[in-house]
């Protein structure tokens, strides 16, 4: 059962009841609120995106909730399906309920709920290495770095079943900082659910590489992988001139879009190999996911600008200059951030280690598996 019961879950200071479209009304104000949303995203929402997001719309593989103090709304939270029996959860309480145990009550209420009743054994959280206050109320609920991400670290509480010491502590001080997460341990590779993979990264960020080392490894299936380069070149091989027009374009994305939709509607992965630093082309892509029901996954390709120039040059490609590639990474920057990401629709959104890092495709495959 991949979901909250209509009465709710009830915690020593809060219960969670499953939001509705009849919630509609509070919860757009919330996210258009910009301190609601400072640490969810970031940017304020319109009431059709809540409507879409928020609102119940999206079970069973994501489950909305508000949390409640004495009958009262004063957050949300949601939890993600990822896989057989793991996940994960977000959460944002209102400013004025911030600092009073609510939220760690509410996740260890949360977290209770998926062990014993949704039958998980893992649950992962992801907030931003600079936001202290969250990272301690994790902790406070039981959660424990295990990794890193860019700027955010990545936390777990599993069950007893899975092996992991199932940990809720109580009674911690507000001052308690909580656990460094600048030098976690690492947990074995990052698993990836069937679903839509969006690969996000600009020219010669090393997606394609990392593509073709995941098939190599046997990791996913040659045929999972919808790539819009090779649709261009297999529309458009013997006429590149006409390759490039906005007709052909429209043409490559429905084709793109054709192959996608038989992968999805047939239970199987499909990972969507282009661009996609813009929130327009993720957009598209997400909707074909919601049709299905199917988790969306997000894998950023983010080299530092030396490092992708360097890969662009030793690609020797003359369709792409290198202000064209520099044109890529700045929209990028500006609209493909991990927050960013998870506003418009991913359930899950993971950084893979490059040149920067000292790892090459084949080690960066290793770091992922497929379920």
């Amino acid at each position: 059962m991949n979901d909250a019961p209509e009465g709710g879950i009830q915690g020593e200071a809060v219960s969670l009841v499953p939001a509705t479209e009849d919630h509609l009304p509070l919860l757009a104000g919330w996210f258009a609120d910009p301190a609601f949303v400072r640490n969810w995203g970031g940017r304020p929402l319109t009431r059709e995106e809540v409507a879409a997001k928020y609102t119940g719309g999206r079970r069973p593989a994501v489950v909305s909730l508000l949390i409640l103090r004495g009958g009262h709304p004063v957050g949300y939270a949601q939890y993600v399906t990822s896989g057989p029996h793991e996940g994960s959860m977000d959460m944002a309480l209102l400013p004025h309920a911030q600092g009073q145990g609510y939220g760690p009550d509410a996740a260890r209420t949360l977290v209770r709920h998926l062990f014993a009743v949704v039958g998980w054994d893992r649950v992962t959280v992801d907030p931003e290495a600079a936001n202290r206050p969250a990272v301690r109320a994790w902790s406070k609920a039981g959660f424990r770095p295990v990794a890193s991400r860019g700027s955010q670290v990545l936390m777990e509480c599993g069950s007893a079943r899975n092996g992991t010491p199932r940990t809720t502590p109580t009674g911690s001080s507000s001052e308690d900082p909580g656990p460094e997460p600048h030098e976690p341990e690492p947990s074995g590779p990052t698993r990836v659910p069937a679903g839509l993979v969006v690969l996000v990264g600009p020219p010669a960020s090393g997606k394609s590489s990392f593509v073709r080392a995941l098939i190599a490894r046997g990791l996913i299936d040659e045929d999972s992988v919808v790539s819009s380069d090779e649709i261009r070149a297999e529309l458009f091989g013997t006429a590149p001139a006409e390759a490039h027009t906005d007709a052909a374009d429209a043409r490559i994305f429905d084709e793109r879009d054709r192959r996608i939709v038989a992968r999805l509607a047939g239970g199987h992965t499909a990972v969507a190999e282009s661009t996609n630093v813009t929130s327009r082309a993720r957009t598209r892509l997400i909707a074909l996911a919601r049709r299905f029901d199917s988790p969306v996954t997000v894998l950023r390709f983010d080299p530092d600008l030396d490092v992708l120039l360097e890969q662009h040059a030793e690609r020797g490609r003359t369709d792409l200059t290198t202000a064209d590639v520099h044109a890529f990474a700045a929209v990028m920057a500006r609209h493909a951030g991990t927050d960013r990401l998870r506003s418009e629709g991913a359930h899950l959104v993971h950084d893979v280690p490059g040149r920067r890092q000292g790892v090459t495709p084949a080690e960066a495959a290793t770091r992922f598996s497929f379920i």
